[in-house]
């Protein structure tokens, strides 16, 4: 289960990833990206709302992720070292 929900928040996380810089170059570099001219299907006025709401998707499905990725660690037990050293003990000395 856990591998699963990390996978998906990798893929979740490239995905978002890939449509914000699709958006912010959508005037110049977005058209020629997709071999398209900006009357293209995503990077025309109604392309452009439906990738502001494929990005709301994706971003609650990441944060739903991270929120279950961490419970999951934290149910699991697993600890993440400190950064200062622990002490071992020092073994008697031989004679």
């Amino acid at each position: 289960m856990y591998t699963f929900f990390v996978i998906l928040h990798a893929i979740v996380a490239v995905l978002l990833i890939f449509i914000i810089l699709l958006q912010v170059s959508r005037g110049s570099t977005g058209s020629a990206f997709l071999g398209g001219s900006s009357d293209s299907l995503l990077l025309g006025p109604a392309g452009d709302v439906f990738l502001k709401k494929v990005v709301v998707v994706l971003g609650i499905v990441f944060v739903v992720t991270s929120i279950t990725i961490s419970s999951l660690v934290k149910n699991r037990g697993v600890s993440f070292p400190d950064a200062s050293p622990v002490a071992q003990p020092q073994p008697p000395p031989s004679e």
